[in-house]
């Protein structure tokens, strides 16, 4: 696990492996344990098919979306985009091709996801949109590189998904999201931050690139909390340490940052620092600027109003209108669209592939430019990730009357700092 970090010279670089920073002992063990677990059946929503006058050919597009769990919203809203994509597109791009949208429930975790790829691959699917957890994500690319099926995900940001495989991305790589965090932090003032993190593929890798940018900045990082993968945490723990380095005379925090997809971790400790008065600005990452968090803390007294997060660029207002024109007002999560230009991706892949294969799809998959929905140019580096834009990154706040975040501005995180180009 991570240890206090004092200073730039204490964290080593390794320029020549994409996947750095490295994932956590149990994280790298998933697919092995998802092979061994792999008896769970997936279960999803009813397949979705779109039909085409005069179609001449059917394909399968699959996906793995969480459907419960404190994702849920993310998932539900990921598919939406989905069929929105399909229905603006498909025309145009395959027009004598009818597409059945197969999604199963990923739940955010390995072996769910790792079972749900398996059952697609075995549907023989032509590719797959997913996961949104990079766990979950992690233990689903392994199937599907072996099987050889493009898959694109519209919210996994691990920097250890970066790879010359069959996984790509629509949202920047943790390695630029720690970047952005570490350069919002230390432009409102942050120069010594207490770490709150959770130790799975996520929360370590998020909060390894964000120590290396922001101690490269001058900052330091001065405590660490770390709770262990998949367990709930002691959050009433995590702020008595942060308010104890917040007294230390010799190397007193002014911020917190929490890097976990655990929303009942971070509405524990959001409540737990309004009860304990700790009165410090709390900084979390994408999964921290759900809607989600907020009905959690919501009718309690906490520091969700404290809590600024950073997330990929949340979609031209545009597309937000047409979503919940085309969803009759159903929650809206940031991540869909980029889930739509995921489908969009694989669309115009899929029509100008000579065949249908896996390769054939990923070797132009890796060609695509488009102006997506979600903001950015969406094009890909050699390993799969989305190349950041200078909005790539919105910074947000909640609204106290919807619960909705809302933008207050953009960052650009493509100069990264020496230690990690």
């Amino acid at each position: 696990g991570l240890q206090p970090v004092y200073s730039s010279s204490q964290v080593q670089s390794n320029n020549s492996n994409p996947s750095y920073p490295p994932m956590p002992a149990a994280a790298a063990t998933t697919t092995a344990k998802s092979a061994r677990l792999a008896s769970t059946t997936p279960t999803g929503p009813a397949p979705w098919i779109f039909t085409q006058p005069g179609a001449k050919s059917n394909i399968t597009i699959g996906c793995i979306l969480p459907f419960e769990g404190p994702q849920q919203v993310v998932g539900e809203a990921s598919m939406t985009a989905l069929h929105m994509a399909i229905k603006d597109w498909a025309p145009k791009l395959l027009p004598s091709t009818n597409i059945n949208l197969t999604c199963l429930n990923g739940k955010c975790q390995d072996v769910a996801a790792y079972s749900a790829m398996t059952r697609l691959a075995q549907d023989k699917v032509v590719a797959v949109v997913g996961e949104v957890c990079s766990g979950a994500s992690v233990a689903a690319a392994g199937v599907a590189n072996d099987k050889k099926i493009p898959m694109i995900s519209p919210a996994s940001t691990s920097a250890s998904l970066s790879q010359k495989d069959y996984f790509f991305r629509t949202v920047p790589s943790d390695r630029y999201q720690g970047v952005a965090l570490a350069k919002l932090m230390y432009q409102n003032g942050a120069r010594a931050v207490g770490l709150v993190y959770e130790d799975s593929t996520y929360g370590y890798g998020l909060s390894f690139n964000f120590i290396a940018a922001f101690t490269n900045a001058g900052g330091t990082v001065p405590t660490i909390y770390k709770f262990a993968k998949g367990t709930p945490g002691d959050p009433q723990a995590a702020v008595q340490q942060m308010l104890a380095a917040k007294r230390n005379e010799t190397n007193r925090i002014n911020a917190v940052f929490v890097s976990t997809n655990n929303l009942d971790f971070v509405a524990g400790l959001l409540k737990a620092s309004k009860a304990a008065d700790l009165d410090l600005p709390i900084y979390g990452g994408d999964s921290e600027a759900s809607p989600a968090l907020f009905s959690k803390v919501q009718g309690s007294q906490s520091d969700i109003l404290k809590l600024v997060a950073t997330m990929p660029s949340p979609g031209t207002d545009a597309f937000v209108k047409d979503f919940a024109k085309y969803s009759n007002k159903q929650s809206y999560s940031p991540h869909a669209a980029h889930a739509y230009d995921a489908m969009v991706v694989l669309l115009r892949s899929l029509a100008a592939a000579k065949s249908r294969d896996g390769p054939s799809v990923t070797a132009e998959m890796s060609t695509q430019k488009i102006k997506g929905v979600s903001g950015p140019i969406i094009q890909f580096d050699e390993f799969g990730d989305l190349v950041a834009g200078p909005n790539a990154y919105a910074w947000i706040k909640f609204d106290p009357a919807s619960g909705q975040p809302v933008t207050l501005g953009h960052i650009d995180a493509r100069r990264r700092y020496q230690l990690l180009l």
